[in-house]
């Protein structure tokens, strides 16, 4: 497996930096995310799926959680 100078595998890197609180990867992949729902759908629906919140605080999406269904 592929690793970089300091021993971490490109996959845990982005997993550290979307998850560190300070690092603007996370704000980033979510406005990435809500420019593909923007793209499909009216922002009335879409923002029922922007993931949300301000930078440092934790995420949510707004969709009520009795409309999610979980498969396994």
């Amino acid at each position: 497996m592929l690793r970089n100078l300091f021993g971490i595998r490109s996959y845990d890197k982005s997993i550290v930096n979307a998850t560190d609180p300070l690092n603007n990867s996370i704000n980033e992949k979510c406005a990435r995310i809500r420019a593909a729902f923007l793209l499909k759908f009216q922002e009335s629906l879409a923002e029922n799926y922007f993931i949300t919140g301000k930078r440092g605080e934790p995420k949510m999406i707004k969709l009520p959680r009795n409309m999610v269904e979980w498969e396994e």
